[in-house]
């Protein structure tokens, strides 16, 4: 049984960085996250103004290719190509 303050067993803590303001994170994980993932779980959850103009940019562009892929599903090429679209929001 863990005592307060212990991780649980194969947790380790690894940092990563918000790629707007800096500011770093502590994060639990399995020891295994890359730095541009950890880089990236930071980002998404620093509270920085550009932080949170970027999740939501992330937030709608998923939601569009949800749209896209459920409004075409039956029309591969056409789904394609609106996807291609979408490809330039860069996140």
């Amino acid at each position: 049984m863990n005592t307060l303050g212990e991780k649980p067993e194969g947790v380790e803590l690894q940092y990563g960085a918000c790629r707007f303001c800096g500011q770093t994170t502590q994060l639990e994980t399995d020891g295994r996250a890359t730095q541009e993932q950890l880089d990236e779980w930071a980002t998404e959850k620093c509270g920085c103004k550009e932080a949170l103009i970027y999740r939501d940019r992330v937030r709608r562009k998923k939601a569009t290719r949800d749209n896209i892929a459920e409004m075409f599903r039956d029309m591969e090429e056409v789904r394609e190509m609106l996807d291609l679209c979408v490809q330039p929001l860069q996140d």
